[in-house]
């Protein structure tokens, strides 16, 4: 995966062990690229000043000194072996830091652990994850908790469509090259699926005769299982092992059904159904497949997208 040059990589310095670092550090040897690791100290809101003694910016002094030789104690190590890591934390509101550092650096990937679901006991799709899936302008990789299995599994969700939709297929080709060079990088297998519902099935059944009706569906499955055939195949001499899968029925749904399955270790899928548009919508889709994955999630952007941070 030779295309990242400058990573960011948020720490909680609260957990002990770094899944996300561990994967950030192979990333930075094997594309030579500049590494930066942040934690962000949420601090103490404003309100709350009022209330308390006059020595809380003490304390506040206190806790920033502590992270920050926390962090510090986690790049020294990188930057003797000679890795170029930054370090630094930042204060606020996580997700917004995160993506003004993104901004500010012109980073071009965010790892980060996935949260933990304090009732579920796991790893899970939090709140500061879901922001910078829907707002981040760079990919994120969300990594989950299992630094003692290398990656062997990987799915790349893809959604290509007949005619020139240039956007989306601009996404899709995307998605398509970093799970390649992910999959020949780690010499793991790629599953590349294309989830499809019926267009039209419920409106046009009652509209049409049922040959007419049956005619029409075949005629339109075989467009777009072809379009997707020859999108997807550009793709298939540049790895080693790829198991394509054309799955009728919501994406919604099938997708996890397959990540499950097949004991997917990271999946790999746009995020966004608008770009360029300031205050845009995750799609329906992305946003139902992240919350029922349970592995680690890879989230990618069209060229173009402009974030509402």
């Amino acid at each position: 995966m030779r295309r990242f040059k400058n990573i960011l990589v948020c720490l909680d310095p609260g957990n002990r062990d770094h899944p996300a670092l561990e994967q950030a550090v192979k990333l930075s040897r094997s594309n030579e690229a500049v590494l930066r690791v942040v934690t962000v100290h949420e601090g103490l809101p404003l309100w709350t000043r009022a209330l308390l003694p006059s020595r809380v910016q003490d304390w506040e002094g206190v806790a920033l000194q502590g992270a920050r030789s926390r962090v510090e104690e986690v790049a020294a190590p990188l930057r003797a072996d000679g890795l170029s890591v930054s370090s630094d934390v930042l204060v606020g509101q996580p997700f917004i830091e995160i993506i003004r550092e993104v901004q500010a650096e012109s980073h071009d990937l965010v790892l980060k652990d996935l949260e933990v679901d304090t009732a579920l006991a796991k790893p899970a799709i939090g709140s500061t994850d879901m922001h910078l899936l829907r707002k981040c302008p760079c990919p994120v990789w969300l990594v989950k908790s299992r630094p003692e299995k290398p990656l062997r599994r990987v799915l790349a969700a893809v959604d290509p469509v007949p005619g020139d939709d240039e956007v989306r297929n601009a996404l899709n080709t995307r998605i398509l090259e970093l799970a390649t060079s992910l999959a020949v990088r780690e010499q793991c297998k790629l599953y590349v699926v294309r989830a499809y519902e019926s267009i039209g099935e419920t409106f046009l059944a009652t509209e049409l005769e049922s040959r007419e009706y049956s005619e029409y569906m075949e005629r339109i499955q075989m467009v777009r299982l072809k379009s997707s055939r020859e999108f997807i195949g550009k793709f298939e001499k540049h790895c080693g092992e790829m198991d394509v899968r054309y799955v009728p029925g919501d994406p919604g749904t099938t997708i996890p059904e397959v990540a499950r399955d097949e004991d997917v270790d990271l999946v790999i899928m746009g995020t966004v159904t608008r770009t360029g548009v300031p205050g845009f919508l995750m799609g329906r889709t992305a946003e139902t497949v992240l919350r029922q994955v349970d592995c680690s999630v890879l989230g990618v952007k069209p060229k173009g997208f402009v974030s509402p941070i």
